[in-house]
């Protein structure tokens, strides 16, 4: 997906769907990042067996709880935004693009600047309450080439 689109700088992967939460950088009519709205998250549903996919807004609670963001002007890479994910709050993503235009984003990993390449998430089903998230695995590419996971419990 990232390869046929340069502006998707993180997906989120769950173990209870196949369907993602796509982070996607916005570009401006000069073709740099939206300096008011930089980047949005949405579902990409896939459907099994099928290539295509259709794409789908997060609720209300998705973006408040747990996928929504808030991002403000990096304050020394212009540029440049931080994020700030409701899932992570205390864990800043550098968001950027490249000289070759591709949106990308970094985070400490392990202890280690990182380009992220992954999130995944395992959940609990709950009767009758909200799921509950177990950990959180970070995989990203750290500047040696090394993978880098990290794994968060909350």
């Amino acid at each position: 997906m990232r390869a046929e689109n340069p502006n998707i700088f993180l997906l989120v992967k769950r173990n209870n769907s196949s369907n993602l939460v796509v982070y996607e950088g916005l570009k401006a009519s000069n073709g740099k990042l939206d300096h008011g709205s930089p980047c949005e998250a949405y579902w990409m549903d896939i459907k099994s067996g099928q290539v295509k996919y259709t794409r789908s807004e997060l609720s209300f609670l998705e973006r408040s709880l747990a996928y929504g963001f808030s991002s403000t002007p990096h304050p020394t890479h212009s540029g440049a935004f931080v994020l700030k994910l409701k899932a992570l709050p205390k864990r800043p993503v550098v968001m950027a693009m490249g000289d070759n235009g591709r949106v990308s984003c970094w985070a400490s990993i392990g202890g280690r600047k990182a380009l992220v390449q992954e999130v995944y998430v395992e959940i609990v089903e709950r009767l009758f309450s909200l799921p509950q998230v177990k950990y959180m695995q970070l995989t990203g590419v750290d500047g040696n080439g090394n993978v880098v996971n990290e794994k968060i419990v909350p």
